[in-house]
Protein backbone atom coordinates (compact mmCIF):
# COMPACT_ATOMS: atom_id res chain seq x y z
CA UNK A 1 0.00 0.00 0.00
CA UNK A 2 3.00 2.65 0.81
CA UNK A 3 4.52 1.84 -2.62
CA UNK A 4 1.43 2.63 -4.36
CA UNK A 5 0.87 5.84 -2.69
CA UNK A 6 4.44 6.73 -3.51
CA UNK A 7 3.89 5.91 -7.03
CA UNK A 8 1.12 7.90 -7.08
CA UNK A 9 3.10 11.18 -5.49
CA UNK A 10 5.79 11.20 -7.55
CA UNK A 11 3.65 11.38 -10.80
CA UNK A 12 1.76 14.49 -9.53
CA UNK A 13 4.95 15.83 -9.02
CA UNK A 14 6.43 15.46 -12.58
CA UNK A 15 3.47 16.75 -13.99
CA UNK A 16 3.52 19.73 -12.15
CA UNK A 17 6.87 20.37 -12.68
CA UNK A 18 6.04 20.16 -16.82
CA UNK A 19 3.32 22.31 -16.60
CA UNK A 20 5.35 25.07 -14.91
CA UNK A 21 7.83 24.60 -17.33
CA UNK A 22 5.55 24.91 -20.43
CA UNK A 23 3.56 28.20 -18.85
CA UNK A 24 5.56 31.54 -21.05
CA UNK A 25 7.31 33.81 -17.78
CA UNK A 26 5.58 37.37 -17.73
CA UNK A 27 8.55 40.36 -19.01
CA UNK A 28 10.00 42.07 -16.23
CA UNK A 29 8.25 45.40 -15.39
CA UNK A 30 10.69 47.63 -16.70
CA UNK A 31 11.93 45.38 -19.97
CA UNK A 32 11.68 47.32 -23.44
CA UNK A 33 9.61 46.09 -26.37
CA UNK A 34 11.28 44.10 -28.91
CA UNK A 35 12.44 45.65 -31.93
CA UNK A 36 9.94 44.02 -34.48
CA UNK A 37 6.80 44.93 -32.68
CA UNK A 38 7.96 47.94 -32.59
CA UNK A 39 8.25 48.61 -36.16
CA UNK A 40 5.09 47.18 -37.33
CA UNK A 41 3.44 49.50 -34.75
CA UNK A 42 5.71 52.88 -36.23
CA UNK A 43 4.28 51.28 -40.19
CA UNK A 44 0.94 51.43 -38.83
CA UNK A 45 0.85 54.76 -37.30
CA UNK A 46 2.41 55.84 -40.64
CA UNK A 47 0.71 54.73 -43.04
CA UNK A 48 -2.30 57.61 -44.40
CA UNK A 49 -5.58 56.95 -43.38
CA UNK A 50 -7.43 56.63 -46.87
CA UNK A 51 -6.30 60.05 -48.46
CA UNK A 52 -7.40 60.72 -51.63
CA UNK A 53 -5.36 60.94 -54.18
CA UNK A 54 -4.62 64.34 -56.32
CA UNK A 55 -5.72 64.85 -59.36
CA UNK A 56 -3.56 68.02 -60.70
CA UNK A 57 -0.85 66.70 -62.94
CA UNK A 58 3.14 67.88 -62.45
CA UNK A 59 4.15 70.26 -64.65
CA UNK A 60 7.41 69.76 -66.79
CA UNK A 61 10.19 71.95 -66.17
CA UNK A 62 10.67 73.88 -69.18
CA UNK A 63 13.62 73.16 -71.42
CA UNK A 64 16.64 74.54 -70.85
CA UNK A 65 17.64 77.50 -73.76
CA UNK A 66 19.90 75.68 -76.74
CA UNK A 67 22.58 77.83 -78.46
CA UNK A 68 20.53 80.52 -80.61
CA UNK A 69 20.44 79.72 -84.39
CA UNK A 70 22.20 82.21 -86.76
CA UNK A 71 20.22 83.43 -89.21
CA UNK A 72 20.88 82.81 -93.25
CA UNK A 73 20.76 86.04 -95.25
CA UNK A 74 21.91 84.25 -98.22
CA UNK A 75 18.80 82.10 -98.26
CA UNK A 76 16.72 84.80 -97.41
CA UNK A 77 17.96 86.70 -100.39
CA UNK A 78 17.46 84.19 -102.57
CA UNK A 79 13.94 82.97 -101.79
CA UNK A 80 12.92 86.45 -101.54
CA UNK A 81 14.12 87.35 -105.20
CA UNK A 82 12.65 84.35 -106.49
CA UNK A 83 9.17 85.21 -104.50
CA UNK A 84 9.75 88.73 -105.91
CA UNK A 85 9.91 88.06 -109.19
CA UNK A 86 7.05 85.94 -109.26
CA UNK A 87 4.73 88.48 -107.24
CA UNK A 88 5.92 90.89 -110.12
CA UNK A 89 4.55 89.59 -113.05
CA UNK A 90 1.34 88.08 -110.98
CA UNK A 91 0.88 91.78 -109.41
CA UNK A 92 1.06 93.34 -113.17
CA UNK A 93 -1.42 90.91 -114.62
CA UNK A 94 -4.01 91.29 -112.02
CA UNK A 95 -3.15 95.03 -111.80
CA UNK A 96 -3.27 95.22 -115.93
CA UNK A 97 -6.39 93.31 -115.64
CA UNK A 98 -8.20 95.24 -112.70
CA UNK A 99 -7.69 98.84 -114.74
CA UNK A 100 -8.59 97.33 -118.21
CA UNK A 101 -12.10 96.04 -116.13
CA UNK A 102 -12.67 99.63 -114.73
CA UNK A 103 -11.64 101.20 -117.77
CA UNK A 104 -8.36 101.05 -120.20
CA UNK A 105 -8.23 104.63 -121.05
CA UNK A 106 -5.61 106.45 -119.02
CA UNK A 107 -3.18 109.20 -120.64
CA UNK A 108 -0.47 107.41 -118.97
CA UNK A 109 -1.82 104.72 -121.52
CA UNK A 110 -2.08 105.98 -124.59
CA UNK A 111 0.57 108.17 -124.31
CA UNK A 112 2.83 104.90 -123.50
CA UNK A 113 0.91 103.05 -126.41
CA UNK A 114 0.14 100.52 -123.72
CA UNK A 115 -3.53 100.03 -122.51
CA UNK A 116 -4.04 99.57 -118.55
CA UNK A 117 0.13 100.58 -118.13
CA UNK A 118 -0.89 102.75 -114.80
CA UNK A 119 -2.50 99.56 -113.41
CA UNK A 120 -0.07 97.39 -114.81
CA UNK A 121 2.66 99.26 -112.71
CA UNK A 122 1.02 99.48 -109.99
CA UNK A 123 0.00 95.50 -109.73
CA UNK A 124 3.97 95.05 -110.55
CA UNK A 125 4.86 97.21 -107.68
CA UNK A 126 2.43 95.47 -105.20
CA UNK A 127 3.16 92.40 -106.10
CA UNK A 128 7.45 92.60 -106.11
CA UNK A 129 7.48 94.23 -102.31
CA UNK A 130 4.62 92.06 -101.11
CA UNK A 131 6.06 88.50 -102.28
CA UNK A 132 9.60 90.02 -101.56
CA UNK A 133 8.93 90.33 -97.97
CA UNK A 134 6.73 87.59 -97.61
CA UNK A 135 9.78 85.10 -99.15
CA UNK A 136 12.66 86.76 -96.67
CA UNK A 137 9.95 86.91 -93.86
CA UNK A 138 9.47 82.92 -94.34
CA UNK A 139 12.77 81.81 -94.76
CA UNK A 140 14.33 83.55 -91.54
CA UNK A 141 11.53 82.58 -89.11
CA UNK A 142 12.06 79.47 -87.10
CA UNK A 143 10.41 77.66 -83.89
CA UNK A 144 12.71 80.05 -82.13
CA UNK A 145 13.56 83.12 -83.99
CA UNK A 146 10.42 85.82 -85.54
CA UNK A 147 11.08 89.13 -87.58
CA UNK A 148 8.88 92.04 -88.31
CA UNK A 149 6.99 91.23 -91.47
CA UNK A 150 5.78 95.07 -91.37
CA UNK A 151 9.83 96.38 -91.60
CA UNK A 152 10.39 93.63 -94.31
CA UNK A 153 7.69 95.10 -96.60
CA UNK A 154 9.17 98.63 -96.17
CA UNK A 155 12.53 97.59 -96.44
CA UNK A 156 11.41 96.02 -99.73
CA UNK A 157 10.19 99.46 -100.57
CA UNK A 158 12.87 101.37 -99.70
CA UNK A 159 15.05 99.24 -102.29
CA UNK A 160 12.71 99.42 -105.04
CA UNK A 161 12.13 102.73 -104.68
CA UNK A 162 16.12 102.99 -104.73
CA UNK A 163 16.71 100.69 -107.30
CA UNK A 164 14.17 102.29 -109.43
CA UNK A 165 16.41 105.78 -109.38
CA UNK A 166 19.47 104.42 -110.08
CA UNK A 167 17.63 102.00 -112.68
CA UNK A 168 16.72 104.63 -114.93
CA UNK A 169 20.56 104.87 -116.86
CA UNK A 170 20.18 101.55 -117.84
CA UNK A 171 17.32 99.53 -120.42
CA UNK A 172 14.29 98.09 -119.25
CA UNK A 173 15.93 94.35 -118.63
CA UNK A 174 18.79 95.77 -116.81
CA UNK A 175 16.22 97.90 -114.57
CA UNK A 176 13.72 95.19 -114.04
CA UNK A 177 16.88 92.84 -112.30
CA UNK A 178 18.18 96.44 -110.39
CA UNK A 179 14.75 96.81 -109.32
CA UNK A 180 14.17 92.99 -107.81
CA UNK A 181 17.55 93.01 -106.50
CA UNK A 182 17.12 96.73 -104.64
CA UNK A 183 13.92 95.43 -103.24
CA UNK A 184 15.23 92.21 -101.60
CA UNK A 185 18.06 93.57 -100.22
CA UNK A 186 16.23 96.31 -98.33
CA UNK A 187 13.93 93.60 -97.56
CA UNK A 188 16.58 91.07 -95.94
CA UNK A 189 18.74 94.00 -94.48
CA UNK A 190 15.05 95.35 -92.43
CA UNK A 191 14.26 92.03 -91.31
CA UNK A 192 17.42 90.48 -89.69
CA UNK A 193 17.51 94.32 -87.55
CA UNK A 194 14.46 93.20 -86.51
CA UNK A 195 14.61 89.62 -85.94
CA UNK A 196 14.34 88.62 -82.58
CA UNK A 197 13.97 85.50 -80.23
CA UNK A 198 10.21 84.11 -79.57
CA UNK A 199 9.18 84.24 -75.86
CA UNK A 200 8.03 80.91 -74.54
CA UNK A 201 3.84 80.85 -73.88
CA UNK A 202 2.58 80.05 -71.35
CA UNK A 203 -1.25 78.65 -71.35
CA UNK A 204 -3.34 78.94 -68.22
CA UNK A 205 -6.18 76.41 -67.57
CA UNK A 206 -8.22 75.76 -64.68
CA UNK A 207 -7.61 72.00 -62.69
CA UNK A 208 -9.73 70.49 -59.89
CA UNK A 209 -8.14 69.68 -56.96
CA UNK A 210 -9.54 67.38 -55.00
CA UNK A 211 -8.51 67.59 -51.09
CA UNK A 212 -9.82 66.36 -48.04
CA UNK A 213 -12.76 68.91 -47.42
CA UNK A 214 -13.77 68.89 -51.15
CA UNK A 215 -13.10 69.85 -55.11
CA UNK A 216 -11.44 73.01 -55.50
CA UNK A 217 -10.04 74.65 -58.93
CA UNK A 218 -6.70 75.87 -59.20
CA UNK A 219 -4.97 77.72 -61.96
CA UNK A 220 -2.18 75.67 -63.74
CA UNK A 221 0.48 77.30 -66.16
CA UNK A 222 1.25 74.70 -68.86
CA UNK A 223 3.67 75.93 -71.46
Amino acid sequence: MRLVLGAVLVAILTGSAHAQGASPSPAPAGASPSPTSQANADGASSAPAGAPPSTVRPVPPPPPDGPHAAPNPIAEFLVGGAAGTAGLFVGAFVGWGVHCAIGCHAALGDAAGVEGLEGLLLGAAIGLTTATAAGVAYTGSDREHAGSFGWAWFGAIAGATGAAFVARRFDSESALALMIGGATLGSTVAFNLTRTRRRPSTAVRLVPLISGGGVQLALVGVR
